[in-house]
């Protein structure tokens, strides 16, 4: 679009025509100039159901596999939700979905094998949200070194979580202190109210500590309330931050990498990015000066934390990421390049920069590998995303501050080629006839 403004903008009769379903946030930064701003709705339909959501989580007696699906259309919808293990069906359910309703489906089983999908049969006009695949299911143990004077409410949290190793210290160990991402013993290390120093883990969050290089704190807010917040963030995915009370905070100013995940009217309260190989997480207040770790909405953010600080950097097990995200995977440091083949088996080679290689992101949905010289890594891709799945044809976008109405679609000659060429044939047809009459 800024393209389109800066060849055609100073032009009084120029055109910016937009073909678009509308399925896109608001765009502020953006000015046709003098040229005129033409939007043409694309699509016929909103008929369409989706797997919005799949978890697989280990419990005593096995595991327990969830997925919610969600009708996006104006009419009932009917199919059946299939369950593969491992390339087979082990179940197989009926399902309805009101409109505009979610559904989930649980599945209880003692043993699973990868990778797993789950296969929504379904008559609707978008197939890439009927598919969803899960692969690394079974966890390494996740080593945590939280720097501070100690968090009952955060360490029981991290207890919650299988498979977790904490450690607490008053102070980094000079063995895990040093300026790149190396050797390190824990995946995540939280500085809980502690000055942040240089470590070697690939994760680290802040909790209300001055001097890291994810976000400066200065002045106090009152009370601030949680106002906006990323829910389709990996970090706060079924997180519920309305209710959480917080006495006071320091207002935040973000790195310009470190994208701002929930706020209040005044100030940010808790950003995340990634900077030079590793995750951050920043949280802007002191946890014991609110009661976010009392509402149920805390041991789903640190669980959140875990998977997505660790999770797709773990390495050989594998793990599911959304299409078109950008995401990162620590493989080991004589590794130079890995391949990664897609489901219809097209190869695209990626560098190795430091131990970590850095993907754009998945083009489609399915089952992808990382091959390298020792390592080989399953990936999976989802679409998960509920803004692709609801295909109504907007009537209306936001653009350059201002409201802009979808317009019938252009007419052309071009559209009217077929029609004349048969009725020119027409008249040669009716020619030949009058002629063969007269002689």
């Amino acid at each position: 679009m800024r393209l389109a403004s800066a060849l055609v903008g100073k032009n009084q009769s120029g055109r910016i025509i937009l073909l678009s379903d509308g399925a896109f946030p608001p765009v502020s930064d953006f000015s046709p100039g003098n040229a005129q701003l033409i939007y043409e709705s694309l699509g016929a339909t909103r008929e369409n159901v989706a797997i919005t959501a799949m978890d697989v989580q280990p419990r005593a007696e096995g595991y327990e596999w969830f997925v919610a699906m969600r009708n996006f259309g104006a009419s009932e919808a009917s199919g059946v939700l299939e369950f593969y293990s491992g390339g087979k069906l082990i179940d197989a359910r009926q399902i309805k979905i009101a409109p505009g309703q979610t559904l989930a489906q649980t599945l209880r089983a003692r043993q699973l094998a990868e990778p797993l999908e789950a296969r929504l049969n379904i008559d609707d006009a978008l197939a890439s949200d009927n598919r969803a695949y899960r692969v690394g299911i079974t966890e390494q143990t996740r080593r945590v070194l939280i720097v501070g004077e100690g968090n009952f409410f955060l360490e029981r949290a991290l207890a919650l979580e299988p498979n977790v190793e904490v450690n607490k210290a008053p102070s980094v160990p000079e063995s895990e202190r040093g300026q790149r991402v190396g050797d390190s013993q824990y995946d995540l290390i939280i500085f809980d109210n502690a000055p942040p120093v240089p470590v070697k883990a690939r994760a680290v969050m802040v909790i209300r500590a001055q001097g890291g290089p994810i976000a400066k704190l200065s002045g106090q807010v009152k009370t601030p309330r949680i106002a906006v917040w990323e829910k389709e963030h990996p970090l706060l995915r079924y997180v519920e931050l309305a209710p959480v009370l917080i006495d006071n905070a320091p207002r935040m100013e973000p790195a310009p990498w470190a994208k701002v995940i929930a706020e209040s009217q005044q100030t940010p309260l808790i950003v995340a990015g990634e900077h030079a190989g590793r995750r951050w997480v920043g949280i802007g207040w002191n946890l014991l000066e609110s009661d976010f770790p009392l509402q149920p909405a805390f041991p789903i953010f640190i669980g959140n934390l875990l998977r997505w600080a660790t999770g797709e950097q773990g390495g050989t097990q594998g793990f599911t990421v959304r299409t078109g995200t950008p995401f990162s995977v620590n493989v080991p440091p004589d590794e130079t390049r890995l391949t990664l083949t897609a489901p219809d088996s097209q190869k695209q080679e990626f560098p190795v920069n430091e131990g970590t290689l850095i993907v754009p992101g998945l083009p489609r949905v399915g089952l992808y590998t990382l091959q390298g010289n020792k390592v080989r890594i399953p990936v999976g891709g989802n679409l998960f995303d509920t803004d692709e799945s609801d295909i109504a044809p907007r009537q209306t976008i936001q653009l350059g501050g201002r409201t802009v109405q979808a317009q019938g679609q252009m007419f052309t000659l071009r559209d009217l080629w077929r029609p004349i060429v048969l009725l020119m044939l027409a008249i040669l047809m009716l020619e030949w006839w009058v002629f063969i009459r007269r002689s």
